[in-house]
């Protein structure tokens, strides 16, 4: 797996949970350490940016969530464009 941040890891976690997503599927997609990603979706989970359906064992992202994927998205956009005017 490569190198990723932590704000980053979050973003995946959200973004892999706007339609529901369970622990496998993140394990498989997102972060293989069952440990670690415990303890992000806790994390997350007290923070109000993801919620947990025990009927179907499934991660929703709450609006909250979404919110924060939406700031996360437009500033590494606007990183993006700045580092692109910066290196041309």
């Amino acid at each position: 797996m490569d190198e990723v941040s932590k704000l980053e890891l979050i973003s995946l976690i959200i973004q892999h949970s706007i339609d529901g997503s369970n622990i496998m599927e993140m394990m498989f997609k997102i972060i293989p350490s069952y440990e670690l990603l415990k303890k992000y979706l806790d994390l997350m989970q007290e923070n109000d940016l993801i919620t947990y359906h025990k009927f179907d064992k499934t991660f929703f992202a709450t609006s909250k969530g979404l919110d924060f994927l939406y700031v996360y998205n437009d500033l590494n956009e606007m990183i993006e464009n700045c580092n692109k005017l910066h290196y041309s």
